[in-house]
């Protein structure tokens, strides 16, 4: 018996949003909204829960460097042989 709220989302809604973020990286209100909870359940959620898929996953499930998330250089479209830009 805590003294803390109890969380609106069961355990495998939990993991599930961790997850979703973990792999998408979205605002903790749009987590909020696909789950139908206030983001800071999300916030909540996600916070307890990424310590326990990081022991679970090891490598597969950490916290993403937001400084390297997804960066990628595009190559210039080219129409034909020899255009050039």
């Amino acid at each position: 018996m805590g003294w803390g709220d109890d969380f609106d989302l069961c355990t495998a809604d939990q993991l599930l949003l961790t997850v979703i973020w973990l792999r998408q990286y979205p605002t903790n209100e749009v987590l909020g909204f696909l789950f139908g909870v206030p983001g800071s359940t999300a916030s909540r959620a996600r916070a307890r829960c990424v310590p326990v898929l990081e022991r679970a996953g090891r490598n597969a499930m950490r916290i993403p460097d937001p400084g390297t998330a997804r960066r990628t250089r595009l190559r210039p479209y080219r129409t034909r042989p020899g255009w050039r830009w």
